[in-house]
């Protein structure tokens, strides 16, 4: 008995450590922290071109297409300008809208491609409403600098994240955006090209 009062302080500083990684292994592997919505959305290849009307329907902002064809001759360095037209349609042919389907993890995520006229059959959210009706935001997250991070598989990935609360999974947006863009080379927030939460099929 002696020798284990004796050595009672060396047990509880080994065991404390142990107790505290534990514990660490148990909260990032709770079962009620994983984010389950129920509801797809879609998204753009470029903010602000399409837009939710009152009633719902997306539409496109030809203003806008025109802003972004401005902006893209002022990026031209060819010897003969082309008119305006000409980087209109450039603008055109690399708009895209896709429509984001949940699966239980990222991996099993699906991105469908839609033409205007088929996500115009989708009755949609406001655009200012970033939470879907289960309450779910989609989000932009820093990577995570925790001690334990990469030995417990804390996520650490920067990009856009679906989260309520404390439920949050990594979101495949990232990569669908255009291949010129400002915030890839600089430590900036992009912008999410987020249209609307699809509330109802065929409209």
């Amino acid at each position: 008995m002696n020798k284990i009062k004796e050595h009672l302080p060396e047990v509880i500083a080994l065991a404390i450590p142990l107790i505290f990684i534990l514990g660490v292994i148990v909260f990032l592997n709770l079962p009620h922290l994983k984010a389950d919505p129920q509801y797809d959305f879609l998204f753009a290849s470029h903010k602000d071109v399409f837009k939710v009307n009152r009633e719902g329907i997306i539409f496109k902002d030809d203003q806008q297409v025109e802003k972004l064809a401005r902006e893209k001759r002022e990026r031209s360095f060819r010897e003969e300008e082309p008119e305006l037209e000409f980087f209109i349609e450039e603008v055109e042919n690399e708009l895209k809208i896709y429509r984001y389907q949940l699966g239980d993890n990222v991996k099993e995520d699906e991105t469908e491609e839609l033409s205007l006229e088929a996500a115009r059959e989708l009755k949609l959210s406001p655009q200012s409403q970033l939470s879907c009706p289960d309450g779910y935001t989609i989000t932009y997250r820093r990577p995570e600098r925790t001690p334990f991070g990469d030995m417990f598989g804390a996520p650490r990935v920067e990009g856009y994240y679906i989260t309520q609360g404390s439920r949050s999974r990594e979101l495949d947006i990232d990569r669908y955006q255009p291949s010129f863009s400002p915030y890839r080379y600089r430590h900036l927030e992009p912008p999410l090209p987020f249209i609307g939460w699809v509330l109802e099929e065929n409209h």
